[in-house]
C-alpha cells in the first residue's frame, strides 16, 4: 500500500523487514516502483526476485512493461530534445552513471548475466504455456 501511494522509503522499510518474501510482497513493491516512474529501480527489483528465486508471473510482467515504459518514455525526452543514440543501443542512468547496451552486445561485464536472465524468462514462460505476446491482465 505505501508503495502505490508513493510513500517509497516506508515501502522498501516494509518490504525489507518481510523475513519471507513472496510473489504478493515482490510484485507490491516492483508495482510501486514502476508506476511511480522509478523504472530503473524496479527493473533492478525484478532481477533481485528472479534471483531470490521467486518464479514471476502475470503481475510481475506487468509491473515489468510497467516500468520499462517508463525507461521508454526517457528514450523519448532525449528524442524530443535533439539527443540521439546509434541504432541498435541503449542507455539508461542508474546510480548517476549512464550505461549502455548494445544488440547482442558483449562488452557489458554483466553481459551473460542479461541473457541468462532473457534465457530463463523464455524457459519460464514456456514451462507456463506463454508466450511474452500472450500475457495479459485477465486473472
Amino acid at each position: 500500500m505505501y508503495a502505490k501511494c508513493d510513500v517509497l522509503d516506508e515501502a522498501s522499510r516494509v518490504f525489507h523487514g518481510i523475513a519471507k518474501k513472496n510473489s504478493v510482497s515482490w510484485n507490491a513493491t516492483l508495482q510501486g516502483l514502476a508506476m511511480h516512474r522509478h523504472g530503473e529501480k524496479a527493473l533492478e527489483l525484478f532481477s533481485q526476485m528472479v534471483k531470490a528465486g521467486v518464479l514471476p508471473d502475470k503481475l510481475t510482467f506487468i509491473g515489468v512493461s510497467c516500468a520499462c515504459a517508463h525507461v521508454a518514455n526517457a528514450r523519448l525526452q532525449m528524442r524530443s530534445t535533439g539527443v540521439q543514440k546509434p541504432p541498435g543501443a541503449s542507455s539508461i542512468e542508474v546510480d548517476d552513471k549512464v550505461r549502455e547496451f548494445t544488440v547482442f552486445g558483449k562488452l557489458h561485464t554483466k553481459s551473460d548475466e542479461v541473457y541468462w536472465l532473457i534465457d530463463r524468462l523464455r524457459l519460464d514462460l514456456k514451462q507456463l504455456n506463454m508466450s511474452p505476446g500472450s500475457i495479459s491482465n485477465d486473472k
